[in-house]
């Protein structure tokens, strides 16, 4: 389907799902330009952020947003958490977040922006899963109680119905 946006309108359209193969960042743009659709739920393979960040400011009815590359890099959930946290009137609705990559290792700081997009937008946020494939690893960090006080930290979300993966397919982080 991704080499069809050039020639098709949608403008009724609530959910899409693209690999981004044959299609250009500017073919996604302008389709969304040219739909104006109401959409609801964006599952993307890109690893583009600067244009998949102007299609969540064209989206504002987007309420579940996806990434699921295999060969992106390890900071587009940073970078993407950062600019949530930092713009809560952009897509202002989201439930569900979701980023899987393939070799995924939550690093302190990524943990800590995670942990503030939550706190940021902890009103609608229902679901968070980041998640690497099977190589992805958890590497502690040198300070155990800036790691357990942030475990915590993600842990009260848990407690308040968020639903919180972070890791690989078979191992979650907050379950260490």
């Amino acid at each position: 389907m991704d080499g069809i946006l050039p020639l098709i309108t949608a403008p009724g359209l609530q959910a899409l799902t693209l690999t981004m193969r044959g299609a250009s960042g500017h073919d996604l743009l302008a389709f969304i330009r040219r739909s104006s659709p109401p959409l609801e739920k964006l599952i993307i393979g890109t690893k583009q952020e600067e244009i998949v960040a102007e299609c969540l400011n064209l989206l504002p009815t987007l309420t579940h947003f996806e990434i699921c590359e295999l060969d992106c890099p390890p900071t587009i959930g940073d970078y993407f958490c950062t600019m949530l946290a930092d713009n809560p009137s952009m897509v202002p609705n989201l439930r569900v977040l979701k980023f899987g990559q393939y070799d995924y290792t939550p690093s302190g700081q990524s943990l800590d922006l995670l942990l503030h997009c939550i706190a940021v937008r902890s009103t609608m946020l229902r679901t968070v899963h980041i998640i690497g494939g099977t190589n992805s690893q958890w590497q502690p960090r040198t300070n155990p109680r800036l790691e357990a006080a942030l475990a915590a930290g993600l842990r009260e979300f848990l407690g308040k119905g968020v639903d919180i993966r972070i890791g690989s397919p078979e191992k979650n982080f907050l379950d260490l």
